[in-house]
Order: C-alpha cells, then sequence, then structure tokens
C-alpha cells in the first residue's frame, strides 16, 4: 500500500506563480478567503479531502442535474426527455467520481432514484418556468477584467420576464429557516457577485433587476423497512405533490442601483485586501469562528492535528468552472 505523505500545515506558503491580475479569482475563492486565511491558503495550493462529504452527495447531484434541464432547454427550446433526465443521474459517477465517500456508496441507488424524483416533480411544478420565461443563457462561463483584477464564474440561469432581466440562483437544502434565509438573501454575496458579472459582461451593460432565490429541499424520508426502493420512491413522489410548497420555494430579490454601487464598492476593498494578502502584507491566521458552524470547516481535522492526513492536492483551484475551463 502506498504511504500517504503527511504534510504540516505551519510548512505551506502562498503560491508565489498565483495572481488576481493573471489567474483571476471566482466568487468561491473569495468567499473562502473571507471565511479563514488557512482555509484559503489550502485552497491555492489545491488541497483537499480525499472524499468529498455524504451530506453534499444529494445537493450536488440534484444540483447538477437541473443545471442540465435548464442548458439543455436553452439549447434546443424543449425539455429534455425522463431517459435523457435518467441517463444524466445513471452517468453523473463518471464526471465526479469522489461525489460520496467510498463507505456510503451503497447509498448511490437511492440518492439517484431519490434525484430522478425531484427533478422531474421539479419540472411539473415549475411547468411555466419553460412556457413564461424567456431564457437567455445557463450555466455560461464568464472572464472579465474589472479594475485591473481578473474575475471568473460560470454565470446561472438569466432569463427575461416581461421584459426584465433577471438571474436565478439554485440552492438544495436539507433545512430550510425562512426567515433567516430571506434576511440573508438581501445581501448574499453570490447574488451580487454573478448581477454584477452578468452586467459587467454584457456588451450592452443591461441591467439585471434581481435575483429569484430557487430552494429545492432535499427530502429527509427514510426507506422503511420491509419497503423496495421502487414503493420508496412512489411514496416520496406522493408527498411532494400533497404539498410541492414544501420541496420547491422561491424568492425574488430585487437590487437597487444603490445596493449594486455597494457592493462594487466592497468587492473592491476585498480583492484590494486578498492582493495585499498575496504580496505579504497581511498576515495569515485560522478564524475560529467558522471553524464549526452549521457544518463543520472541510479542514478541522488537518487544523486540529497541523497535518494534512486524509487529505490530498486534487482539487483544481477553479472547480466550479469545469475542467475544460481549468486544463486551458
Amino acid at each position: 500500500m502506498k504511504r500517504l505523505v503527511s504534510t504540516r500545515i505551519r510548512d505551506l506558503r502562498r503560491p508565489k506563480s498565483y495572481s488576481l491580475q493573471t489567474d483571476g479569482i471566482t466568487q468561491g475563492l473569495i468567499m473562502c478567503y473571507l471565511k479563514c486565511r488557512v482555509e484559503f491558503i489550502l485552497r491555492l495550493n489545491n488541497w483537499g479531502p480525499l472524499e468529498e462529504k455524504k451530506v453534499f452527495a444529494n445537493g450536488s447531484i440534484t444540483h447538477d442535474t437541473l443545471d442540465k434541464v435548464y442548458t439543455f432547454f436553452n439549447w434546443y427550446k424543449r425539455l429534455p426527455s425522463i431517459l435523457k433526465i435518467r441517463q444524466w443521474i445513471q452517468e453523473f459517477d463518471k464526471d465526479k467520481p469522489d461525489w460520496l465517500p467510498k463507505a456510503n456508496r451503497e447509498d448511490i441507488p437511492r440518492i439517484k432514484a431519490v434525484c430522478f424524483v425531484v427533478v422531474t416533480e421539479y419540472i411539473r411544478f415549475y411547468k411555466k418556468d419553460f412556457e413564461q420565461l424567456d431564457i437567455i443563457g445557463a450555466e455560461d462561463i464568464f472572464d472579465l477584467i474589472w479594475n485591473g483584477y481578473r474575475l471568473r464564474g460560470k454565470k446561472d440561469l438569466r432569463y427575461r420576464i416581461n421584459g426584465e432581466k433577471w438571474i436565478m440562483e439554485t440552492k438544495t437544502m436539507a433545512r430550510i429557516d425562512e426567515a433567516e434565509l430571506v434576511d440573508r438573501i438581501s445581501f448574499d454575496f453570490q447574488s451580487h457577485f454573478y448581477t454584477f458579472a452578468e452586467e459587467e459582461d454584457d456588451p450592452n451593460h443591461e441591467e439585471v433587476h434581481g435575483v429569484v432565490y430557487n430552494v429545492v429541499r432535499n427530502p429527509g424520508h427514510k426507506v422503511g423497512k420491509n419497503e423496495t426502493l421502487y414503493t420508496y420512491c412512489n411514496r416520496l413522489r406522493r408527498e411532494i405533490r400533497k404539498d410541492p410548497n414544501h420541496f420547491f420555494m422561491r424568492w425574488s430579490i430585487p437590487f437597487t442601483r444603490l445596493d449594486k454601487l455597494e457592493f462594487r464598492k466592497e468587492l473592491l476593498y476585498i480583492l484590494k485586501e486578498i492582493d495585499s494578502w498575496l504580496k505579504g502584507d497581511l498576515s495569515t491566521y485560522r478564524n475560529y469562528k467558522n471553524c464549526v458552524t452549521r457544518f463543520m470547516c472541510t479542514f478541522l481535522r488537518a487544523c486540529a492535528s497541523g497535518k494534512l492526513v486524509g487529505f490530498a492536492r486534487k482539487y483544481p483551484l477553479f472547480r466550479e468552472l469545469g475542467e475544460e475551463e481549468i486544463n486551458d
């Protein structure tokens, strides 16, 4: 058996070859820096867990499949067939082989079956999306220079309705606190970042009126003791149809010009701070407040031991852009 190389966290350094001006940064990396500078330096050095956490598996496959549905509709002006959706779900492992820990691989058939039920019921519930929305694009790469900094990302669903341009941001969640969510998304960084990027990247700088926060609940239903996967899926489908508003929720958040101006100002502050940190003008320290929040930090075990045992340098810097963009 190949012995894992143990690397001490304190030995890691800022990559000298990386810069905001030439390599650029995504909203995910910006949020990583704001969360914790130690996690940021680990990400810049391509470190990540050997296996993804099980808790993210349902959301990952569901979000990916919904992205494919909207992209397919945008390209072909029709919905994909049930067989095509099933094929995407079954082949999900090919693109993301580490999406589920090896210890939980027996859960794959159930997770994929739940995804199929949720996605097909989502399409049924939001049928008007594919009748009324003038979809402009979905999951398109952007790469722009702003104030000397290279900003990169993948645009979410963009569409016009009643002549107004909107962005839809889809999230999958197991636990939903509506009051907390509504307060938070009014200044959600990712929503503002994609709104800003869409206006900057558009040759006509067409105004984006705001973001539709599209939340899909991950079902927490367990398979019964004497229940087959088929009967379980039928029960889940009945539960969704009985109360679809429990599983599918949306909030429309308009952004004023003052909101956008304030975000641009704060974004520039953040980029300048990250640039200063990269140049060594600011120190690296752990943000103790974010070690355990709603979710445990991915690198908590590494920080606790000081060693990266159970982690590997296999994570592309810009994971959200997709492998084809990274390897250009």
